[in-house]
């Protein structure tokens, strides 16, 4: 009976985690519409010369309480030759009991390079769950349940991804993916809703001075997500940009959700960011936890 008893807890616990961590990810991180973007698309890997390395950090604020949503995110990228670059990410969204961890290689290669760029990425990786019984929200009652030991024993699961990408030398840039195929978010016979089943986003660099340069550059955009469970979603937004020193960031979600942020770069070496998200989660009549505070930051070698 008591083992039972505690089946039906820890099943209540999972259930409330992956909503809180499904309704944190209804609207994905901010930075990955115009700085990270290959958290969107694979085919943005290496899409730029160096090697670059990008973090994020995610949590809810000012209302944040014990087993909130945290996210962090970290890639690092490069370019191989004049045509082709790889990226690695990792992610790691942890919310109550559950914690949910992605790791991802991709490759990315442009199939024309003249004024028009058309880039294609391919990634392959895995993505595991964890319940962490030592953790804040720990109900009182056996540590070593069998129940926590059956779901944390699960392998982890093979995970793709493709992104098409095309971009222009008058600042132009479409692109679409597949962020996520295959049956990897599947949890114990139902599907979790937070996760992009496609996406699609149009953007145009406009520079606001006669010379290439320029002084002041803007970046309007707009995005389509196709999502698991709920309706889908468009995006708007723009990026102003006063090159060499300070940056604003602007969305707006269809789901009634805004996103504003402020950057600092420094000598095109490294970037800081934060953005501020409105996003709340859903049922908020039961729970209302307030926006999320995303700091990001972005180094250059």
């Amino acid at each position: 009976m008591k083992q039972e008893t505690m089946k039906q807890v820890y099943s209540l616990c999972l259930l409330i985690a992956i909503s809180l961590t499904a309704s944190s990810q209804i609207n994905p991180s901010p930075s990955q519409y115009f700085y990270n973007r290959i958290f969107q698309n694979v085919a943005a890997s290496g899409m730029n010369k160096g090697v670059q390395l990008n973090a994020v950090y995610r949590n809810m604020t000012p209302n944040s309480f014990m087993g909130s949503p945290v996210n962090t995110m970290i890639s690092l990228q490069g370019s191989t030759n004049t045509r082709s670059g790889m990226g690695l990410q990792f992610q790691n969204e942890r919310a109550g009991l559950l914690s949910r961890t992605r790791v991802m290689g991709s490759y990315a290669l442009n199939l024309r390079d003249d004024d028009t760029k058309i880039r294609l990425g391919v990634g392959v990786g895995a993505m595991m769950t964890r319940l962490n019984p030592n953790g804040q929200v720990m109900l009182r009652g056996e540590q070593n349940d069998p129940v926590i030991g059956m779901y944390n024993n699960q392998k982890a699961r093979i995970d793709g991804s493709i992104g098409f990408l095309v971009s222009t030398k008058k600042g132009w840039e479409v692109m679409a993916s597949l962020p996520s195929m295959g049956t990897i978010q599947e949890f114990r016979g139902y599907n979790a809703i937070d996760y992009m089943v496609a996406n699609a986003m149009v953007s145009k660099k406009i520079s606001m001075s006669k010379d290439d340069a320029g002084v002041v550059e803007i970046q309007p955009m707009i995005g389509y997500r196709i999502m698991q469970g709920v309706p889908d979603v468009f995006d708007a937004g723009v990026l102003l940009n006063y090159k060499g020193w300070i940056r604003f960031m602007g969305i707006y979600h269809s789901n009634n959700e805004f996103a504003a942020g402020v950057g600092i770069p420094f000598k095109d070496k490294l970037s800081v960011d934060f953005t501020y998200n409105t996003g709340k989660v859903y049922n908020k009549a039961y729970l209302n936890v307030g926006g999320t505070l995303e700091a990001h930051l972005m180094y250059k070698f």
